[in-house]
């Protein structure tokens, strides 16, 4: 992806400082005539006065901005914590990890009976893993680590009413506690997003 980008800047460049003068030169032979923006122009002289003024007024320049500043200090509390909504997705990404010298062999047995453990769930429909690395070599773990999409039905589905479990929070507490009866191995259920 880095040399992809790298080599596409490099080709903009090149097309930039080569191809596009050539094109203009014979696009525009009559040559480009810039047309007055009033309004930009009647912001830039109100703009070039102000700055005429706080230059020549540096203190009081400097004392209304730190008003400012210290004003916007004030809506600190009103902002969210988070710069997107909650999203849920309906899923749990589960990740478990295990001894860092684990072996291929006890790993992959590991790996179907967290399996077995999530499908017992009865408001999980499906669960997938991944053990060790991905494919395309993008994360250099090793086999201590397995990671599980576990798919969930809709919240408003009866499997959700019945037993003890009736919440997302209350899954990933429950299955926390199931993994961390495999010794050894500590886990992390992450929730996933729902997009509407």
């Amino acid at each position: 992806m880095a040399d992809t980008m790298a080599i596409a800047l490099v080709g903009a460049l090149i097309f930039t400082l080569t191809l596009v003068p050539v094109m203009c030169s014979y696009w525009f032979k009559k040559g480009v005539h810039e047309r007055v923006n009033k309004p930009f122009e009647w912001v830039r002289a109100r703009y070039a006065v102000l700055l005429d003024w706080c230059l020549d007024h540096p203190r009081a320049t400097m004392f209304w901005a730190t008003v400012i500043f210290a004003a916007t200090l004030l809506l600190v509390p009103f902002i969210g914590e988070e710069f997107m909504p909650h999203l849920d997705e309906g899923a749990l990404w589960v990740r478990a990890t295990m001894p860092y010298t684990v072996s291929f062999d006890a790993a992959s047995k590991f790996s179907p009976q967290v399996r077995d453990i999530l499908l017992r769930y009865p408001m999980v429909t499906d669960v997938g893993s991944e053990l060790g690395r991905p494919d395309d070599g993008t994360d250099p773990t090793g086999f201590f680590n397995d990671e599980f999409y576990v798919g969930l039905k809709p919240y408003d589905d009866a499997s959700w009413k019945t037993g003890s479990i009736h919440t997302k929070a209350e899954l990933t507490d429950d299955i926390q506690k199931q993994l961390a009866a495999f010794p050894g191995s500590s886990s992390i259920s992450r929730n996933l997003p729902r997009t509407q």
